[in-house]
């Protein structure tokens, strides 16, 4: 991937990051006045963006170092790499269910507030984690 390219995706990725934690941390303060939550809807597009974004980078990253190490690598990178790969499969998993569920079904029958919760909460970390990585690498 081009260096100009991971840098435009590692912003995008550290700006989605914050304002998710943001909205996050502000939201249970003004909850009773959004209560069809707007800023969530705006922003799950953001995240919905992001995430797919991410899946990509970490997945190019990660067959990158498979295909340059083989079966001798390092312990800390090997789990640096996988863990973020997997951690953002798994966190794909979690979101697009549940944002379709809120988009287009029936929102309170069958998604969890408590999904809502670990994707706000792994998201940030994630995104945050990812675009300095890339932001890093597409500098080097």
């Amino acid at each position: 991937m081009p260096g100009a390219l991971k840098q435009l995706v590692s912003v995008y990725l550290l700006l989605v990051g914050l304002a998710v934690a943001v909205q996050f941390i502000i939201f249970p303060f003004y909850e009773d006045q959004d209560s069809d939550l707007a800023v969530w809807k705006v922003l799950d597009w953001f995240m919905a963006v992001g995430l797919l974004l991410a899946v990509a980078g970490a997945y190019l990253r990660k067959r990158a170092f498979d295909a340059s190490t083989g079966d001798d690598a390092p312990w800390r990178q090997y789990v640096e790499v996988n863990g973020l790969f997997y951690g953002l499969v798994a966190l794909t998993l979690a979101f697009f269910p549940a944002w379709f569920w809120v988009e287009w079904g029936t929102y309170p029958e069958r998604a969890s507030w408590v999904i809502w919760h670990m994707v706000d909460t792994a998201m940030p970390i994630l995104f945050v984690v990812h675009g300095l990585r890339s932001w890093r690498e597409a500098n080097a």
